[in-house]
């Protein structure tokens, strides 16, 4: 296959994801979890206005409480991720006066979702096992769609929310980045695991001079997690197999 030919297949959604901004929703049937989060996903600007900053950020609190994951949830300035025990979610959209109100409600229950279902199929025993940082970061890529993959499967009616905050944080991210002259600046192993990172979790934000560069690892690394991964193990596996490849591509 030519760099041109596997360039075309990584413009691709290599996961063929069926809901809006790359997430993964079920479809077919019902399972009771459509209405279960004030409406749906998406719907917050039937919500009233809040007063105030704080008043809007007890109505994020609130709504994100009232998701079907009944999390505990701590407050951070940029950063979201989760212990096992107490989901941390980062309120920086709260600052960025682009947004709405309703959207700012979205994004955040979209983060306290997405750490809401590492605590629901994340093994962080096996995510403890990673070893090298590189290896810890490709599983985390992996297991981040993993989850959302499967929250979209049993959980229809929150895949909207995961949608919102993908948007936020990587279609945005992404035209800044193409409003900066791409990624230049970036180390080629920055930049190759952006590649990773865009093909995995949001094929828009995929620079083309990059996929360019790195066509045959990237084509590569698309045959790894194809089928992709079902457990934790299995995204251990393909974090681990992808490691050896980018140490080929640079040694």
């Amino acid at each position: 296959m030519t760099t041109e030919q596997k360039i075309e297949v990584l413009e691709k959604d290599i996961l063929q994801r069926t809901g809006r901004n790359y997430t993964s929703v079920r479809t077919n049937g019902r399972l009771g979890q459509e209405d279960a989060s004030v409406s749906g996903a998406v719907y917050s600007a039937a919500m009233l206005s809040p007063k105030d900053s704080a008043d809007l950020h007890r109505m994020a609190y609130g709504h994100a409480r009232n998701t079907p994951f009944r999390v505990r949830i701590a407050l951070t300035p940029n950063v979201s991720c989760t212990d096992g025990r107490v989901v941390s979610v980062a309120t920086d959209m709260f600052d960025n006066p682009d947004l709405s109100a309703a959207q700012k409600i979205d994004i955040f229950t979209g983060l306290a979702v997405h750490e809401g279902s590492h605590l629901l199929y994340t093994d962080f025993n096996m995510m403890s096992r990673s070893g090298k940082r590189v290896v810890a970061d490709l599983f985390n890529i992996i297991e981040d769609e993993r989850i959302e993959m499967l929250t979209g499967e049993e959980r229809p009616g929150l895949a909207g929310f995961l949608g919102c905050a993908k948007y936020y944080y990587f279609d945005r991210h992404s035209a800044r980045m193409r409003g900066r002259s791409g990624s230049i600046g970036l180390s080629r192993p920055a930049r190759l695991m952006n590649s990773i990172l865009a093909m995995v979790r949001y094929p828009k934000a995929l620079d083309m001079n990059d996929a360019r560069e790195f066509a045959d690892t990237l084509y590569d690394v698309r045959e790894v997690i194809l089928p992709f991964p079902k457990s934790c193990r299995d995204v251990l596996d393909a974090a681990e197999r992808i490691y050896e490849l980018i140490k080929a591509f640079f040694e």
